[in-house]
């Protein structure tokens, strides 16, 4: 069983509020979602969901990927959730989804 990944964000310009459901990032600045897990295979990828769909796929490394967006929008607004994937003997395994973070744009 593949443990359940972490999600989190940072935004490198500060423009962010923590508000009561998460963060709010004033639309224009940059923020970046970061995945990260404690797994104990080498390699993998995070898919990055939005509601119920794959958004983004970016290969782990150092059991953690970070996904980038240069410019806030009100099209990234929404609640997005990790979920680690590894090959094992060519066995495909996918953890449960993270915890959910939702973003506002402002």
């Amino acid at each position: 069983n593949l443990q359940q990944p972490n999600i989190s964000h940072s935004a490198p310009d500060g423009q962010f509020v923590v508000g009561s459901q998460g963060p709010v990032i004033t639309r224009g600045h940059s923020f970046t979602i970061i995945c990260s897990t404690e797994s104990q295979y080498p390699g993998g990828s995070f898919h990055l969901f939005r509601g119920s769909s794959i958004t983004r796929s970016e290969s782990a490394v150092n059991h953690s990927s970070s996904f980038s967006f240069p410019e806030a929008d009100y099209s990234h607004e929404g609640t997005y959730s990790c979920v680690y994937e590894v090959s094992v003997s060519s066995r495909s395994f996918r953890s449960s989804p993270s915890k959910l973070l939702l973003i506002t744009i402002t």
